[in-house]
């Protein structure tokens, strides 16, 4: 029996930046992916002492026919469909195999969520099924008057709370089940914090501050310091490395706090109310460092009060007693 090729089955492009429909452009990818795919085999099916564990049958690949008008057709492949490489999309790996292109997965999966609490002798509802998602590299802002559960939000969308019911999925994962000793890895290992109040050790330089994480992970010393070199260099602060906070304005401690949420390489980075605290001309320079952030890629929620704010942010989610009122564009939002 022949058994499926792992990795065969990618996503088919319809539109006219793929092939032009010319049989000989359909034929050259055909011969490339022939080749690749026995490359595979031949390294699967190496000579070793475990050969006779990883040892599959070599895939069979049929030639592309003429691509028609009406789209692409797909290539037969032993126990599935595949498409010529042109007309893949998404990134690609240079490991010489071949991998199958899964759609991207939020980072954040809020569905139904409820949190209350116990205040005297009644039920208080903080949050009242709250939904929805958060993908890789967005720019996120929540925002609500006072009471309206931002602050609740915040802290189970950081794992220092749990949901009442509903459930919540950072990165795929649910965080309902773990236990507090895994709640606080997955918090140092996937979650930046930036707070209103920064934070930061008054008697430690911004080097050290921005390391400590770090220290809580395990690594070197030697790898911390460059570790946090860098992310202080990544917010303009690689000339203030020996300095303390009180030597800092306040703009500067707050990029010194947002260095140390980025010196582990979080998935998520969370800041609550990150300009609370800042003149305006600093709430300028500490927003515009967001949008440098967000342009490389990072994914960002912001939990904010101020509706300029969130009409800053590319993506608004208003809050209100609770629920998830209204959700677009940070210019629409942040007005309503």
């Amino acid at each position: 029996m022949i058994r499926p090729f792992r990795g065969a089955a990618f996503i088919e492009r319809v539109g006219n930046d793929g092939f032009e429909g010319s049989r000989a452009a359909a034929e050259v990818a055909a011969r490339s992916l022939r080749a690749r795919l026995r490359g595979v085999w031949r390294r699967r099916n190496k000579p070793g002492p475990l050969a006779h564990q990883s040892r599959v049958t070599p895939p069979v690949v049929v030639a592309s026919p003429l691509l028609a008008e009406s789209g692409p057709r797909p290539i037969a492949l032993d126990g599935g469909v595949c498409y010529p490489q042109a007309q893949r999309m998404g990134p690609q790996r240079n490991s010489g195999s071949i991998d199958a292109i899964a759609p991207a997965k939020p980072i954040i999966e809020v569905v139904d969520v409820h949190r209350e609490y116990r205040m005297g002798g009644q039920m208080v509802a903080a949050l009242r099924g709250v939904s929805f998602r958060v993908m890789p590299g967005e720019f996120v802002a929540i925002v609500g008057k006072s009471g309206s559960g931002k602050t609740t939000l915040m802290n189970l969308l950081g794992c220092l709370d749990r949901p009442t019911r509903g459930v919540y999925r950072l990165g795929g994962n649910d965080v309902q089940g773990l236990s507090d000793d895994a709640l606080s890895g997955l918090r140092n290992r996937h979650i930046g914090f930036v707070f209103q109040s920064f934070q930061l050790l008054e008697r430690s330089t911004a080097l050290k501050n921005v390391a400590l994480p770090l220290v809580y992970r395990g690594e070197p010393s030697v790898r911390r310091r460059t570790l946090a070199v860098e992310a202080l260099g990544r917010v303009g602060l690689a000339h203030r490395v020996g300095h303390r906070p009180n030597q800092m304005s306040g703009g500067e401690r707050q990029r010194v706090a947002i260095a140390r949420a980025l010196v582990g390489s979080p998935t998520l980075l969370l800041a609550d109310e990150p300009t609370g605290n800042l003149d305006s001309a600093t709430e300028r320079e500490t927003m515009a460092l967001f949008y440098e952030l967000h342009a490389a890629g990072n994914t960002i929620v912001l939990v904010t009060h101020e509706p300029s704010i969130a009409q800053q942010c590319p993506r608004a989610i208003r809050l209100a007693d609770g629920c998830v009122v209204s959700d677009g564009p940070g210019r629409e939002v942040g007005v309503s």
